[in-house]
């Protein structure tokens, strides 16, 4: 069975998960909360140890493997000295500061409308079930807004080319196709199925440029 072993952020607003087999999958839309499986938008710590699940880094928040392991790290994190020893009031300001953009007042508003706990209460002083109650809401005012998930389909390359008498390319070696047309390998690029460029000189002629590598032979100029 395959897991998520690595994550990055690749845009504003999406986040690339890699699993053991090697396949890719992007978490899209959403919030970063969701993005990143990271339910309590739990930043990078500075001293302390990084969290169990911990694969990647996007938005500026810590991205886990899965939801469970970062819900698992909102809880491990609360139950630190530091918070246990604070009331629900104090802990908001030192977990969402108003430095991070947060909204403080708003915050303990919603964690006292969702939990209906006492927010003077120290959360050492929580049952299971309230200390549990705090953690889902404060995944909740953190917005964990569900997205998409789709599986990236990795482009294939090209990998050499033939010239004619002229020195211009008319076939190309398509990785999992073998060797097609010039015609037949631009069609391959405009459908996003080959990792290439279409590139058209000003005389109107027409060739496919490849993604720069190591490999001059494929960088195709012609």
């Amino acid at each position: 069975m395959s897991f998520f072993v690595k994550a990055e952020e690749i845009s504003r607003n999406r986040v690339r998960y890699t699993d053991s087999s090697g396949k890719t999958f992007i978490h899209s839309k959403g919030t970063w909360a969701w993005r990143n499986n990271n339910p309590g938008n739990i930043r990078k710590p500075s001293r302390a140890n990084m969290p169990d699940g911990v694969i990647g880094l996007a938005g500026g928040f810590l991205v886990f493997s899965t939801y469970e392991a970062g819900f698992n790290a909102l809880k491990i994190l609360l139950k630190k000295d530091f918070y246990q020893n604070l009331t629900i009031f104090a802990a908001v300001a030192q977990y969402a500061p108003t430095k991070d953009k947060n909204d403080v007042t708003n915050y303990r508003k919603i964690l006292k409308q969702v939990t209906k706990l006492d927010l003077k209460t120290k959360i050492k002083d929580l049952t299971d079930e309230q200390f549990l109650l705090l953690c889902q809401a404060v995944q909740r005012v953190e917005g964990f807004q569900i997205g998409e998930i789709t599986v990236e389909i990795s482009r294939k390359k090209i990998l050499d080319v033939k010239k004619n008498k002229q020195n211009l390319i008319i076939q190309y070696l398509i990785e999992g196709y073998g060797w097609l047309r010039k015609a037949e390998a631009i069609n391959l690029v405009e459908k996003d199925v080959v990792d290439a460029v279409i590139v058209k000189r000003q005389n109107g002629y027409i060739f496919l440029r490849s993604r720069p590598d190591l490999t001059k032979a494929n960088n195709l100029d012609k």
